[in-house]
Formats: structure tokens, C-alpha cells, sequence
């Protein structure tokens, strides 16, 4: 896990966030899928690519169950695109409402 942290880290003092994306995309499976899911998202959030983050995020979701943890960079996504009914139901979702 601290190599795996290392890499990314220094893909992206490299400046190169896309090859710390490919990387953790390659390694997204198997029993390290969920947590290499969660890097991912979080990666694109400091890259900037808020929709490979959000659709990450939903994946994760889809996949693994509501958590609020998941429920919420989903509902600010909407929020910030002015979607207000969608970020409500995104924690109506995760509080089984």
C-alpha cells in the first residue's frame, strides 16, 4: 500500500496525474478494487477531473452499497451544477429514504 501511495504521489509532483490515473485504473481490481476505486476518485479531485471523480464515485456506490462517504462528493456534485433535487436524493439514497 505505501509503495502504491508513493507512486501516485510522485506521478503527481511530476505533474502528470494522468499516468497516477491509468495506474490505479490497471489496479482497481480483486480485493484491492474498492480501496484503489476510492483513490482514484479522490486522485481526479486534486487533478481536477471532477466528472471522472463523480462517475467513480457512483460507481463505487453502484458497486459496493450506499456509504456516505460515496453519498456526498456525489450530492456536491450535483449541488455545484445547480442540481439541487439530485443532491438531495443522493443522501436520500445512502439513508434509505
Amino acid at each position: 500500500v505505501e509503495l502504491l501511495e508513493e507512486v501516485i504521489a510522485v506521478h503527481e509532483r511530476l505533474g502528470n496525474p494522468d499516468a497516477a490515473i491509468a495506474f490505479l485504473k490497471a489496479r482497481a481490481t480483486g480485493s484491492a478494487r474498492q480501496r484503489n476505486l476510492e483513490r482514484l476518485a479522490q486522485l481526479a479531485v486534486r487533478a481536477g477531473r471532477d466528472q471522472l471523480a463523480f462517475e467513480t464515485w457512483q460507481a463505487l456506490q453502484a458497486e459496493f452499497g450506499p456509504a456516505l462517504r460515496y453519498a456526498t462528493p456525489i450530492a456536491a456534485h450535483h449541488y455545484l451544477s445547480g442540481d439541487l433535487r439530485a443532491a438531495f436524493n443522493a443522501y436520500n439514497i445512502q439513508i434509505g429514504a
